[in-house]
């Protein structure tokens, strides 16, 4: 990986990481819902 498509990952994943901050409880709904049904249990 070239040092140019590090540092846009980095970039994006502090942008989303700004974003989506306030929204944990959101972001655990989702990973949650987004599970097959069978596994939870």
């Amino acid at each position: 990986m070239s040092v140019n498509q590090y540092r846009r990952i980095n970039f994006w994943t502090a942008i989303l990481g700004q974003i989506l901050s306030p929204f944990p409880a959101f972001l655990m709904a989702v990973a949650f819902m987004g599970k097959p049904a069978g596994k939870i249990s």
